[in-house]
């Protein structure tokens, strides 16, 4: 590239030496979420200091297959809440699903699920060449042979 081209941007990605070997030693390693390593490369690409690349955000959605909006989200991020607050995922205790059963119906039910089991069959076994026909069409077999 001949010459860092600074677009005229909101969010400017400066990041120090620390954090650029942070950020590759985060890469080499692999170990963390896709979405983490995405990010971690979108700020390596974008840093405009004396040791990063500086690439415009187009440059960078067609190298890392990443949309321009979730480019500019990772710039701001930086900007707004920190570096510590890009390589961390936001929880929020609204989106968990609502736990059903607390500690103690929980081990119940597991206890219940691993105890033997007890057959008791509900109805009698059907006659024979009967098959599984419901109430329904035994009553309508009656009514057909004229049985009430």
């Amino acid at each position: 590239m001949a010459g860092k081209e600074i677009a005229v941007k909101k969010y400017v990605v400066r990041l120090t030496a620390e954090e650029r070997a942070q950020l590759d030693e985060l890469i080499s390693k692999g170990k963390r979420s896709a979405q983490l390593l995405t990010k971690a490369r979108i700020l390596l690409k974008a840093d405009v200091s004396d040791a990063g690349e500086g690439w415009s955000d187009s440059q960078i959605a067609v190298a890392l297959d990443t949309s321009i909006a979730n480019i500019e989200r990772t710039r701001r991020h930086l900007v707004e809440e920190g570096f510590e607050a890009v390589l961390t995922r936001k929880y929020n205790p609204n989106s968990a699903r609502p736990r059903i059963f607390d500690g103690a119906a929980e081990a119940k039910l597991i206890a219940l699920t691993l105890s033997p089991a007890r057959f008791r069959p509900l109805e009698p076994a059907p006659a024979r060449g009967e098959g599984r026909r419901t109430a329904h069409c035994r009553a309508r077999q009656r009514t057909r042979s004229g049985e009430r």
